[in-house]
């Protein structure tokens, strides 16, 4: 029942233009991934650095000047991004600021019987979204700033081989780029 629902809703998400949010999906871009820790790992982070088993009080000094963080993955199966961090451009940005996630979403879907015609079609939706924490870029306490955009592209398999009012994909619209989101947010609290 919550497949059915969800690809009726997303169906309904990309074919409208009334004021239904994006933001959902977009937000899944804006969010870095939270990635799991054994718990062999979970204890050795909890664990101050004195109390880390060590060979020697050598051991000990240099695990304590060691930065905590980890580098960032330089593999490409291993980053979380597809471009990394860009040639440092992603941590400049994030550092005041802004956040942008780009998402693809391609398909070819094919029609080997029924309908008014046999064959295929492919389309595709491009999702571009910009998030700005207005604290880091301007000083305002509490503010931020979202803009999100969509291409998109390619041909309905629903309209050219099937003729259906309800659409065979949640992607298939009618070509179009259009801003989907474009909104400010301001906490009076924090002000």
């Amino acid at each position: 029942m919550f497949v059915k629902s969800f690809v009726t809703s997303k169906t309904r998400l990309l074919m409208s233009s009334g004021p239904v949010s994006l933001s959902f999906l977009l937000s899944l871009g804006f969010m870095p991934p939270a990635l799991a820790q054994t718990s062999g790992e979970a204890g050795a982070a909890a664990m101050p650095i004195e109390a880390l088993p060590s060979s020697s009080a050598a051991g000990t000094d240099q695990a304590a000047k060691a930065d905590p963080t980890p580098p960032a993955p330089a593999g490409f199966w291993d980053r979380s991004n597809l471009f990394g961090d860009m040639g440092g451009v992603r941590p400049w940005l994030g550092n005041h600021g802004v956040t942008i996630g780009l998402q693809e979403t391609s398909e070819y879907l094919n029609n080997p019987s029924g309908g008014i015609k046999r064959g295929g079609a492919y389309d595709g939706l491009v999702q571009l979204g910009i998030g700005i924490d207005m604290e880091k870029a301007a000083g305002l306490t509490g503010g931020i700033f979202n803009v999100s955009a969509l291409q998109i592209h390619g041909s309905s398999l629903s309209q050219r081989n099937l003729l259906t009012l309800q659409s065979a994909s949640g992607v298939e619209a009618d070509d179009a780029t259009r801003i989907w989101e474009l909104w400010y947010q301001q906490s009076l609290l924090a002000l």
